[in-house]
């Protein structure tokens, strides 16, 4: 499409206009959108995997600083689920204070107290992955997680690229 708008504005002097269509959004989310309860899982659920972000806050708010952690419910087709979404404010820049130490109150405590199914099954997701993100928290991240059990260091990206004489996965 860039290629394209670039012909027809520069080479052929006329306004780039988009064809084709696109879905209608209130369709797409009614066609996706199922009504749980927040730490209760459908039935659909096979494995739950936990993801936590580190939010750093910033020089003028460092009151903000924070991890994210979002437990995601994965089930056939990868179809996924958000199961419950945790803030834990605190410092995050001491691996073994702040927010950290309730993160790590966090996945005691959740070993003890499963998410269930309505079927009865309980689960706990026994993969955490902390996006070791921004350079500055990447030690402390890298630290936290050489600690605990479960947990790996990810590096995020915003945009996944196909490179050059690269063939698609099929």
């Amino acid at each position: 499409p860039e290629k394209r708008q670039t012909f027809e504005n520069l080479k052929m002097g006329r306004p780039f206009r988009e064809i084709g269509s696109r879905p209608q959004l209130g369709k797409i989310l009614n066609d996706n959108q199922e009504t749980y309860k927040s730490g209760t899982l459908p039935d659909g659920v096979l494995y739950l995997v936990g993801a936590v972000d580190v939010q750093e806050g910033s020089a003028a708010n460092p009151e903000k600083a924070r991890l994210e952690m979002s437990i995601l419910g994965i089930g056939k087709r990868h179809r996924t689920w958000i199961i419950e979404h945790i803030i834990l404010p605190g410092a995050v820049d001491d691996p073994f204070g702040g927010a950290w130490n309730d993160l790590d109150n966090y996945l005691l405590e959740k070993q003890e107290k499963l998410y269930r199914r309505s079927d009865g099954l309980g689960m706990y997701p026994r993969l955490f992955l902390v996006d070791s993100g921004s350079g500055k928290m990447t030690d402390i991240v890298y630290s936290y997680c050489a600690k605990s059990y479960g947990v790996f260091p990810c590096k995020g990206f915003s945009k996944l690229v196909q490179r050059k004489k690269e063939a698609p996965d099929s």
